[in-house]
């Protein structure tokens, strides 16, 4: 695949590290320099611990000659980032569902129902996440996780609580019925679970539920490029702090939304803090 250099050696310049430290445990030297100027890398696992270790997105990096071909991992990244209508560019490719194995559309599905939700077209977000349930294997338990979350989240636009709660606890249940590795494999997936259960609690007026709930997703929150999850999680601990009279608690989530927004360089995610600045 074809990979910005520039970009790749700006920001590793930027952090003022050598080719060498950049590659280490990762690659050999040599593939950074050819990386750098012949801007080509055919190691995707290279090349996201490498993104990694520069703490910038894989997205933000590799430019494909042929779009049509865009890996689903990268268009996650892009989900993940809240850049739905990117997304949806190369999720529409007609060449790139044909290409797919079977094993692959489930998360296919998935992506564009996110996608959908993402951009508030909810019918479109729940006829993709049908067919994701429909093509989901009983050996994809972390699909099947996603799938009920953002069911749960489309009834939950449409104000279906009954609808919401029965597929955000579905997917609590899978959760609880997994290993320990298992568990600690889908960290942000369970954060993510539990950020939507938390809206769900606060659509019903039960704020201390949706508190302890944001407070679980927290903790199991990986403490690096979870910018926009961050800030999500802070605003509901704001709506909570706000009913339940917790001033300490609500000052706390506006700094740490104000910070992970700053640190994101998404200027979208800043707006969305902005008005934190003259508060704190």
């Amino acid at each position: 695949m074809i990979v910005n250099g520039d970009v790749l050696k700006q920001r590793r310049e930027q952090l003022g590290i050598s080719q060498g430290q950049l590659a280490q445990g990762i690659c050999h030297q040599s593939l950074i320099s050819r990386l750098e100027k012949d801007h080509h890398i055919t190691s995707m696992t290279i090349l996201q611990n490498l993104c990694a270790r520069l703490q910038i997105n894989v997205s933000s990096l590799v430019t494909f000659a042929d779009q049509e071909h865009m890996p689903l991992n990268v268009i996650r990244e892009l989900v993940e980032a809240h850049q739905y209508t990117r997304a949806k560019v190369y999720l529409q490719a007609k060449r790139l569902k044909k290409c797919l194995p079977e094993f692959a559309l489930p998360e296919y599905h998935l992506l564009r129902g996110r996608v959908f939700l993402g951009l508030d077209e909810i019918p479109q977000a729940m006829q993709s996440l049908q067919l994701a349930m429909g093509d989901v294997g009983r050996h994809q338990p972390q699909l099947m996780v996603e799938i009920f979350t953002e069911m749960g989240a489309a009834w939950l636009a449409q104000n279906e609580i009954i609808n919401a709660t029965e597929c955000l606890e579905r997917a609590c249940t899978i959760i609880h019925g997994l290993s320990e590795s298992q568990t600690a494999s889908i960290n942000m997936i369970i954060v993510y679970t539990y950020r939507r259960q938390a809206e769900l609690y606060i659509k019903v007026g039960d704020a201390e539920k949706a508190m302890k709930r944001v407070k679980e997703a927290m903790a199991l929150l990986p403490s690096e490029n979870v910018y926009h999850e961050m800030v999500a999680l802070q605003e509901l601990r704001i709506q909570c702090a706000d009913i339940l009279e917790l001033t300490d608690d609500k000052k706390d989530a506006m700094v740490l939304a104000y910070a992970a927004a700053k640190f994101s360089r998404d200027t979208r995610l800043e707006d969305t803090v902005k008005s934190y600045q003259d508060l704190l």
